[in-house]
């Protein structure tokens, strides 16, 4: 079982403080012992939230790619065009026909019936197809993409007309679709410099509001972000090498993984909706490729074949680095609550061993018997919790989320960014527990105006503030 340092210093301590405790030392390194365990555990996990196991799998291929619409429907694709799906929270997988020997490089479902696939074709005639099914998987239509050497890695739908894929190839890595995909477009790009390096993800917080990843190796790692639905696309170089995945926690914290065999995984993070980010190297040996957060603190990334996850526990700060299971080679990772999530990859036995028939290898995470869906982790201050906005950016209404852990004179109020009070939408007793407004962009018989706008929080001495964006 892997044991971080972290842990070990956690554990060491806490025998000292206990041990302090008992024997009455001074007061003094009492408290600086005190000290150190809180700077030291906090982003440490040391009572195990759940575990990942074993889920058994019908394919003797690798698994690349991981979606889910909710905890019992999922599918899983990789080499030789399989894809899996389950409907019964992996209890079983059924090996859907996608009438092709290439490898499944992505795969998006809008819901339980209608989805998508990309797979790219690497002998003449080069370049990608795209799938799709109008019932779960059923049955598969497979077209070849119109635009020849374009080699598609990803694939997103806002709708069922709206969509957007990318890869590598020349005119452009980017296109969109207003049609279902009938014809695909080329968007508007800030900088030309950027425009052709390749796409591995596509992430929409809204139909207005997405981000992109991707970059070249060995020159550049990029994120690409959209206001305008995608019309408009504006680069940030970020790092030395490409970025595979990204993942929103709330609509202004957005996490990207990376990086290369070279340099190490790369981890990308911005507070502020993308108007400005960090990049870090956290010095683990490996590539980066899948991302999911179970919780908005706890967060598992995929690092293929070094058999490890990173794993951090405190929204993507400040990550560490566990073995999987058996040493499996995981790609890929899914939450779809604080319960329930799957990662998949392959044995890394091409030989096949005795214990595990298959190459192609799904892992299910299992939670905590005590554990309860989307309850937050135990922070400061006393649990207490102010969550984002959803949607966010909005229109013409949103909803507010929070948590106390104790009962009491709760006031939830909306200001403009010049600090006026528009609304208030709570001022009452409240017991403790979660709860959950929505908000009006029609208030006080007028409209609010496009911008960005404050909702805070305030219960005896806690108070939260969050921004939110209403785009009209």
């Amino acid at each position: 079982m892997f044991v971080s340092s972290d842990i070990l210093i956690c554990i060491t301590l806490l025998k000292d403080f206990g041990r302090l405790h008992t024997e009455n030392t001074k007061m003094k390194k009492f408290l600086r012992l005190l000290l150190l365990l809180i700077l030291f555990c906090p982003t440490t996990n040391l009572f195990s939230q759940g575990k990942w196991v074993y889920n058994s799998s019908p394919t003797t291929v690798q698994l690349n790619t991981l979606f889910c619409i909710d905890s019992l429907t999922c599918w899983a694709a990789g080499d030789s065009g399989i894809v899996l799906q389950t409907t019964n929270g992996g209890a079983d997988w059924i090996v859907q026909d996608l009438g092709v020997l290439e490898t499944i490089r992505s795969i998006f479902f809008l819901n339980d019936s209608l989805g998508w696939a990309v797979s790219s074709k690497l002998s003449d005639p080069y370049g990608s197809f795209i799938h799709k099914t109008t019932n779960g998987g059923n049955l598969w239509q497979t077209e070849f993409f119109p635009i020849e050497n374009a080699f598609l890695q990803t694939v997103y739908f806002i709708d069922s007309l709206v969509g957007w894929v990318g890869g590598s190839g020349n005119p452009s890595t980017f296109y969109g679709t207003t049609d279902g995909g009938l014809t695909w477009n080329i968007p508007r790009f800030d900088s030309s410099l950027y425009s052709t390096l390749p796409v591995t993800s596509f992430k929409f917080y809204s139909p207005q509001y997405a981000f992109a990843s991707g970059g070249a190796h060995d020159l550049v790692g990029v994120i690409w972000s959209t206001k305008d639905s995608g019309q408009t696309w504006l680069a940030v170089p970020m790092g030395p090498e490409p970025l595979q995945e990204l993942q929103f926690i709330d609509s202004l914290t957005i996490v990207g993984v990376g990086g290369d065999f070279e340099f190490g995984t790369g981890i990308a993070r911005s507070t502020d909706g993308g108007d400005s980010w960090t990049y870090t190297e956290p010095g683990f040996f490996g590539v980066c490729t899948g991302l999911s957060f179970r919780t908005d603190y706890e967060g598992w990334g995929t690092l293929g074949p070094q058999e490890q996850f990173i794993f951090s526990n405190d929204s993507g700060r400040t990550w560490i680095t566990t073995g999987t299971v058996d040493t499996f080679t995981v790609y890929d990772v899914v939450f779809t609550d604080s319960l329930h999530g799957f990662a998949v990859g392959d044995n890394g036995d091409y030989d096949y061993d005795s214990t595990y028939d298959h190459r192609g290898i799904i892992l299910k995470y299992k939670a905590d018997i005590d554990s309860t869906v989307e309850v937050a982790e135990n922070y400061s201050p006393l649990d207490f919790y102010l969550f984002q906005n959803y949607p966010n950016p909005f229109n013409p209404s949103t909803k507010i989320k929070w948590q106390s852990s104790v009962g009491g004179w709760q006031t939830l109020k909306i200001f403009d960014v010049l600090g006026n009070e528009i609304a208030t939408l709570v001022n009452e007793y409240r017991p403790a527990g979660r709860y959950e407004v929505e908000f009006q962009s029609t208030t006080s018989g007028f409209q609010l105006a496009s911008g960005i706008y404050f909702y805070t929080l305030s219960e005896g001495t806690y108070s939260e503030s969050k921004k939110m964006i209403l785009l009209r």
